[in-house]
């Protein structure tokens, strides 16, 4: 799941020339809503490169940590504010924007008994979501 949307957004990266890392690990995405978590991941990425621009920095890391699965997307742009209510829905600091992206990613982690949070480390800025594995699923694998 995480490797498709990696193979969707790299075009974009080349043309922004924003460098693309990626260390995904074996696994399956503890969800049975595929489409949506397929959607949370695309919209963070998308967020994570218009916030890098043009010659920035984007890593993508997705792991097993125990019984846990962690999905992190981070980024050298700036971000703006990081405060909580960037994942209220129809919050936006972009003038296109919606204010759905953010809302509907921490959404899908709360429906899979997780999280989604965002910091500040360093040059980067980061978004964590971390589901847990604590029901069986039929889910799609991890690369």
């Amino acid at each position: 799941l995480v490797s498709e949307v990696v193979s969707l957004i790299s075009p974009l990266c080349v043309h922004r020339g924003i460098a693309l890392e990626q260390e995904i690990g074996e696994g399956i995405w503890p969800t049975h809503d595929v489409d949506a978590a397929r959607a949370a991941v695309l919209n963070m990425c998308m967020n994570a490169i218009e916030a890098a621009g043009n010659g920035g920095k984007l890593r993508i890391s997705a792991f097993r940590e125990s019984d846990k699965f962690v999905l992190e997307i981070c980024d050298t742009g700036s971000s703006g504010s990081l405060e909580p209510e960037i994942f209220d829905l129809f919050y936006t600091t972009k003038p296109e924007g919606i204010g759905l992206g953010l809302f509907l990613a921490r959404q899908v982690a709360a429906d899979n008994h997780g999280t989604l949070t965002a910091s500040r480390e360093t040059d980067w800025t980061v978004f964590r979501m971390v589901l847990t594995q604590n029901k069986p699923f039929d889910g799609k694998e991890l690369r």
